[in-house]
């Protein structure tokens, strides 16, 4: 979280974007949570993947943590399948890439997830890999193009999908 801000009262596991008030410093809090009756100590580990600056490029706009799609409880993945997830509602007219992060949940055989603009050839890169039984999240970046969505496609193996917008970019205002 930034310096000198109160704590959240809410998990943010995966991505999240933060706007530093002194440029390279944020601070890490470090306290104790509870599970069936006992406490532990929780510690943060941060991975720093970029930064957005704000004089150059598109603006980044981060958003409170958005569930866009979940297959759990409706229908898996199948083999070889892709999904269509529309952003349309979930981000601005203006947006013109998604930030978001990408949740797999293997079933019985390992797989890998690529994500890319919705209606655009599939690149030859996965965004996520799984073992069997195994849940894993990246993040990721997309652009949206005239579709305003992501398509996901699954290699092998019944897999559940959890994608959450974490923020868009959009163009400066002038």
């Amino acid at each position: 979280m930034p310096c000198e801000s109160a704590s959240p009262r809410r998990s943010s596991p995966g991505l999240v974007a933060l706007t530093l008030p002194v440029a390279g410093q944020a601070a890490a809090e470090r306290g104790t949570a509870a599970s069936a009756g006992s406490s532990f100590v929780v510690a943060e580990l941060a991975d720093v993947v970029g930064y957005y600056s704000p004089d150059e490029g598109n603006a980044f706009h981060p958003m409170r943590g958005t569930r866009a799609y979940d297959s759990r409880g409706t229908e898996w993945l199948l083999p070889g399948t892709r999904r269509r997830v529309p952003l349309a509602e979930a981000v601005p007219a203006a947006a013109e890439s998604v930030l978001f992060n990408l949740t797999g949940l293997a079933n019985y055989y390992g797989t890998h997830l690529t994500v890319y603009q919705a209606g655009q050839p599939r690149p030859g890169t996965s965004t996520l890999n799984l073992d069997a039984r195994q849940a894993v999240s990246n993040h990721a970046i997309v652009p949206l193009g005239d579709l305003r969505g992501v398509d996901v496609y699954n290699h092998a193996g019944y897999t559940n999908v959890i994608v959450d917008l974490a923020g868009y970019f959009a163009p400066r205002a002038a």
